[in-house]
């Protein structure tokens, strides 16, 4: 009986093990920096997404302010994989990269946008956007003082001023943060751009 027992207790030790060395059995991550945030990346993630930004630099190796759709393009995935809650502590796995880029874009349609300006097609002046780049909370001010050219500071004390007098200013923040689109592809960045310098011109 003695034997039984302490076979079981060899047996139940041993299977623990096997499952607590299964549990810690981790993914390689490495660690980079996008649009100034510290992410980990498991090494599937980082290989895709690391293809998908240079595959966009290829599209547009051509175009003029390169860079500067880049710098805005990583910006957007530093924010949604913030969204996706991927930081400095939780790794970014591949299915937040695959749901980035679904988002995003395939690359191809970058080559495109570029080859429709190249046409002679005019961008817009304006269009209604939250700016990501100069936000508090949803960018909702920013992209409004953008839109109608008025000083995003203040937009936001009429907000505030909303806020305080009447008590509704949280709600009608809230329908705008939903109603009114972020910026989704180079285009819509370009006209951010040029609503940001016409702005400072005034």
């Amino acid at each position: 009986m003695y034997c039984i027992v302490q076979f079981l207790f060899i047996y139940l030790q041993c299977n623990n093990n096997s499952n607590r060395q299964k549990h810690l059995t981790m993914k390689k991550t490495i660690s980079a920096t996008i649009s100034g945030s510290a992410f980990m990346l498991e090494e599937d993630a980082y290989e895709i997404l690391k293809k998908y930004i240079d595959e966009i630099k290829i599209r547009l190796d051509d175009e003029e302010g390169k860079s500067d759709i880049i710098t805005d393009v990583e910006y957007r995935i530093s924010e949604l994989l913030h969204e996706y809650g991927a930081g400095s502590i939780r790794a970014v796995t591949k299915e937040m990269v695959d749901r980035v880029i679904a988002t995003i874009g395939n690359p191809a349609v970058f080559e495109e946008e570029e080859t429709k300006h190249s046409n002679k097609i005019p961008l817009p002046d304006r269009k209604l956007m939250r700016d990501p780049r100069n936000k508090v909370l949803g960018g909702v001010c920013s992209g409004l003082g953008l839109y109608f050219g008025i000083d995003t500071a203040i937009v936001r004390i009429i907000m505030l001023l909303v806020l305080i007098c009447y008590g509704s200013g949280i709600i009608i923040y809230l329908i705008m943060w939903i109603v009114i689109p972020n910026p989704q592809t180079a285009t819509d960045y370009k006209i951010l751009d040029n609503m940001t310098i016409n702005q400072k011109k005034l």
